[in-house]
């Protein structure tokens, strides 16, 4: 091989490793935007749940004017609370509750964590934690 040949060979294993670090770099920035957006999504489901539980009279299974139990077994779906997104934690007191979402994705070697507060007039905005 002649030495232009060479030089173009080690300019293009350049321009190859490149590519395939900015590509995985955009990968990993997708990933992290994808589990933010899907932890959101099921802490505000989560939330709907929980204000309708405060609103369902305790005959019925609710909470009857309260969020006390709203965490309890088999009140809120498994499925939602600790899945392939992240987990959540609960702080419950009577007038409210308090979601804590902790996606699986690290930024700066840290989970994605949010925290979502829950009243009976509403749903307040995500806070980002991490």
């Amino acid at each position: 091989m002649g030495q232009q040949q060479l030089l173009l060979m080690v300019l293009v294993l350049i321009v190859v490793a490149v590519a395939i670090v900015i590509g995985i770099t955009i990968f990993q920035a997708n990933a992290v935007e994808v589990n933010r957006d899907a932890l959101l999504n099921n802490m505000q489901h989560v939330a709907t749940l929980s204000q309708q539980f405060f609103q369902k009279p305790k005959m019925l299974g609710g909470g009857g004017g309260s969020f006390i139990g709203v965490n309890s077994p088999g009140i809120l779906p498994s499925g939602l609370i600790d899945n392939d997104n992240g987990t959540m934690e609960f702080s419950v007191s009577n007038d409210q509750v308090e979601i804590t979402g902790i996606g699986i994705e690290n930024v700066d070697g840290n989970p994605i964590q949010y925290t979502l507060i829950v009243t009976s007039s509403g749903l307040g905005n995500p806070v980002k934690v991490n």
